[in-house]
């Protein structure tokens, strides 16, 4: 990475963090310096300026506020169940104010289960990011999945990461969209039960911490 790449990604999370408006940062793994500067180099790495990005269950929104402040054009989707009472008006807040579209993941039938609403046409994006995701499926991603490869562009990137145990370790792994959906694909076809995907997709993509193109 070029010295002036890693200037602007320092600049970027700084300003976003003088800016964040909730207290215990350091307790929201999405905003810790190491994950915010791994995904910033890995959109660096695989995209150009301008770039569409979703994050996928993104949190507060601080990733995609550091990424719209690097020049992409980052859309954040997140049901914030953990946002405490009034933390949801603050965290819209501070998306709007980097620019960020921000958009409240709301479940396509009022039941418990089923899949997230994404009101996105086919190929949208450049990149989808999922980040400390995958792991927290309760049920099958199947459909999920299906559908974030469907809003993916041709040729476009999966960025797939899982945090190591307790530590404050990200691995990333950037992935093309057709490579991504061949091993989703596997991974279903060599497990009967679609939950254990979830161990499956964090051990391939976290052991080594490598980046697939």
């Amino acid at each position: 990475m070029k010295g002036e790449e890693r200037a602007a990604i320092e600049e970027a999370i700084r300003r976003t963090t003088e800016a964040f408006p909730l207290s215990g940062i350091d307790r929201r793994t999405e905003s810790q310096p190491i994950a915010l500067r791994t995904v910033a180099a890995t959109a660096l790495r695989y995209l150009e300026p301008g770039s569409r990005v979703l994050d996928f269950g993104s949190g507060t929104g601080h990733k995609s506020a550091v990424l719209q402040c690097l020049g992409f054009q980052c859309c954040a989707v997140d049901n914030l169940q953990d946002a405490q009472p009034g933390e949801t008006e603050q965290i819209l807040a501070f998306n709007q104010e980097f620019g960020v579209d921000f958009r409240l993941a709301e479940k396509q039938n009022s039941g418990g289960g089923g899949k997230v609403f994404l009101p996105f046409e086919a190929g949208s994006f450049d990149m989808v990011m999922l980040h400390h995701i995958i792991e927290h499926f309760h049920d099958s991603p199947r459909e999920t999945l299906n559908d974030l490869l469907e809003i993916t562009k041709r040729g476009g990137t999966v960025c797939d990461g899982t945090q190591r145990g307790e530590h404050p370790q990200v691995s990333v792994s950037a992935v093309r969209k057709d490579e991504y959906a061949a091993l989703w694909g596997l991974l279903l076809e060599c497990r009967a039960v679609d939950r254990a995907y979830s161990g499956v997709c964090a051990g391939r993509f976290g052991a080594t911490g490598a980046i697939y193109r």
